[in-house]
């Protein structure tokens, strides 16, 4: 997947050897470590350490292309590969590194870990993540890979890559005591998205599109859709409202790799002018009040408005 993001932006990957670029990966359960330890031969045993050791996954790259700028695997659960992407931009722009491959994976090898959550209650019965809906009733899971190239974009026009998005800032914060530990705390997102939008030097009104988290759990729906109308809801109108939408519903919950995935999505809806239809959306959940002429759930592609700069935020 690496090698094909590199392709896809014009670099040829066996010229980066020796060159400063950095890795930042989002790397969640070792499964194969959970597995792998049950076997106790003598081969298995050799390999099982640098095999197994979740830095292995992002410093297998780096080993392989010969990068030698900073390499770094993060777990910080559903946000990984999101939080990988805000540290690879402080990065690059404090000169620690020239250019990152960034990303996350998220794996499903054996079963228990379902069975954990669905004592939990976060899984949706039918297995499918129904964001913002009214018969949302937990999350389904999925498992994939996502990477992308970032670089300063001086550079990169320098260098002839292919450019399709531009990160204009970022932000992180914790949830911090909430009713729960799983639980999503609604005052700590709304300084999130205000801190994102103070990074980035734009006013709330210039975005058109908010790709969020939108898990389609009762509990967290609500409470994203109210942060998001405080901080963007006055700012917007019927004739331009705030569209939102979660590739989840898509391709189910990536957990630790579900911030590129949404990442991913929004970078080629602004590319191709395109703001896409959020599946498995028929009606809000009646415990999300908001004003649906100004936060808009799309159910056909919406064309991007043509007066004004796409610009769209990634909640995760």
């Amino acid at each position: 997947t690496s090698w094909h993001a590199l392709e896809n932006a014009n670099i040829v990957p066996e010229e980066l050897r020796g060159t400063n670029t950095g890795v930042f990966m989002g790397v969640g359960d070792d499964h194969f470590g959970i597995l792998s330890s049950k076997d106790s031969s003598e081969q298995q045993r050799k390999h099982f350490v640098s095999g197994n050791a979740l830095s292995t996954a992002s410093g297998r790259l780096s080993y392989f292309y010969g990068f030698e700028g900073p390499n770094i695997t993060l777990n910080t659960a559903c946000s990984s590969s999101l939080v990988a992407i805000d540290q690879a931009v402080q990065s690059i722009r404090a000169g620690k590194c020239d250019s990152a491959l960034v990303g996350g994976v998220n794996t499903i090898l054996f079963p228990d870990s379902f069975g954990f959550l669905e004592d939990m209650q976060a899984l949706s019965e039918d297995g499918k993540c129904k964001a913002f809906d009214s018969k949302a009733n937990g999350y389904g899971r999925g498992e994939g890979c996502g990477v992308v190239v970032l670089k300063k974009v001086s550079d990169a026009i320098k260098d002839g890559n292919r450019i399709l998005a531009v990160i204009k800032g970022s932000a992180v914060n914790q949830d911090g005591t909430s009713n729960g530990l799983t639980a999503p705390n609604g005052l700590a997102q709304y300084n999130l998205l205000k801190l994102a939008l103070k990074n980035s030097n734009i006013s709330a009104e210039s975005v058109s599109f908010i790709e969020a988290h939108g898990t389609g759990t009762p509990l967290g729906d609500p409470i994203e859709i109210e942060s998001l109308e405080k901080v963007y809801g006055k700012e917007k109108s019927k004739q331009e409202p705030l569209y939102i939408s979660s590739v989840k519903s898509n391709l189910g919950h990536l957990e630790n790799a579900a911030g590129v995935a949404a990442f991913i999505k929004t970078v080629l809806s602004v590319h191709h002018g395109v703001i896409y239809p959020q599946a498995n959306f028929v009606s809000f959940n009646e415990d999300i009040k908001c004003n649906d002429e100004l936060l808009v759930i799309p159910k056909q592609p919406v064309k991007w408005p043509e007066n004004k700069v796409k610009r769209a935020g990634v909640s995760s």
